[in-house]
């Protein structure tokens, strides 16, 4: 394709995809005002308690009223974990490496219905979590919102181009021999930047392109155990498992490629991979979970600016440092982000 016939291409994909943003985003929006069904502030006095041990939940079924929801999650296991609430294959919220011994706290804005929780191991058996019904507050005017969504659409469109790329070119490399570690350099941090959407609104997927060899019961030697890190570390196997991840991310995209991410979907998946850059090692691969989370402030920032200009712009600042951050900071700088993205979804009525 020639360079002009390429611009004409994505100027025609920004104008459909606007088009079409408007009317699926404003059908998206409908069921996401439903999805925002609420109740009163959650206090650290009367959260839900949840322990982990190594073989699940205690208690492994739970009732909560719908609303904002405080938990306080018990690590009773030996290894560090990670506790998720997840309705179908979205991530509604989780928190990342607690330590054994150590315990946290989530609060989560739940809708009234049915949902899973992770329990320790991705190999134990998920728990329950039931929310009943509760009285809906007020919801924020979303028409503003629509915009950023559109943009966030085209956005992940053209990064989901150039991921299927990179997996191609790394399918390739692992086909020819030699060495593959810059073309899976390059498809990882490719991953990275669409992963506030894709951690959030796809995440079985998510663990199998990205899963860490902890999470699964025989470590590294887990048949469950797939995508970028096993292939890391794998280099006998490398064209199969090259072949696998691209299968896995094609999926992916094609999910992706019919869905509309949410405004509060957008923050949460932002925080939750800025979070994760914290304790990356990988300066490339902090690097680009940082730039995806950069776009959702980027496009979000100018209707939260309206309703609170000194909170938006302390995570732009923090951005920033972020950005300029050593790797002596990172954990601390992009952590601070982290928690300032989280909050803008209360600023935008989002939780």
């Amino acid at each position: 394709m020639t360079p002009l016939a390429l611009r004409r291409t994505i100027r025609l994909g920004y104008a459909t995809v606007a088009v079409l943003a408007l009317g699926v985003g404003a059908l998206g929006i409908l069921s996401w005002r439903q999805h925002q069904a609420g109740g009163a502030r959650a206090d650290a006095g009367d959260a839900v308690a949840v322990a982990i041990t190594d073989r699940g939940c205690e208690p492994n079924s739970l009732t909560v009223p719908a609303g904002r929801v405080a938990f306080r999650i018990l690590n009773r296991s030996s290894r560090v974990l990670e506790w998720e609430i997840l309705d179908g294959v979205m991530v509604v919220e989780e928190r990342e490496n607690i330590a054994p011994g150590l315990q946290q706290r989530l609060v989560a804005r739940l809708a009234a219905g049915e949902y899973a929780i992770t329990c320790g191991l991705l190999g134990n058996p998920r728990g329950r979590l039931r929310v009943t019904a509760g009285a809906a507050p007020a919801a924020p005017d979303l028409r503003e919102l629509i915009g950023p969504m559109a943009e966030y659409k085209v956005y992940l469109t053209l990064r989901s181009a150039s991921l299927a790329a990179a997996t191609a070119a790394l399918v390739e490399q692992t086909r020819a021999g030699g060495d593959a570690e810059p073309a899976l350099a390059a498809a990882h941090a490719a991953y990275q930047r669409i992963r506030p959407a894709s951690r959030v609104m796809q995440a079985e997927l998510d663990t199998a392109l990205d899963g860490r060899a902890q999470d699964f019961a025989a470590g590294a030697r887990d048949p469950a155990f797939t995508g970028f890190r096993r292939l890391a570390l794998d280099a006998a196997d490398a064209h199969a498992l090259a072949v696998r991840l691209q299968q896995d991310v094609t999926t992916l995209l094609a999910r992706l490629e019919e869905t509309m991410v949410p405004p509060d979907r957008m923050l949460a998946g932002a925080a939750l991979m800025v979070r994760e850059g914290a304790d990356t090692a990988d300066d490339a691969l902090a690097a680009a979970m940082l730039e995806g989370a950069a776009r959702v402030l980027t496009l979000l920032a100018p209707p939260a600016r309206r309703l609170d200009a000194a909170a938006t712009t302390r995570a732009e600042a923090l951005l920033a440092a972020a950005r300029q951050a050593p790797a002596s900071r990172r954990h601390d700088d992009f952590v601070a982000l982290a928690e300032a993205l989280s909050a803008l979804r209360d600023t935008l009525g989002l939780r």
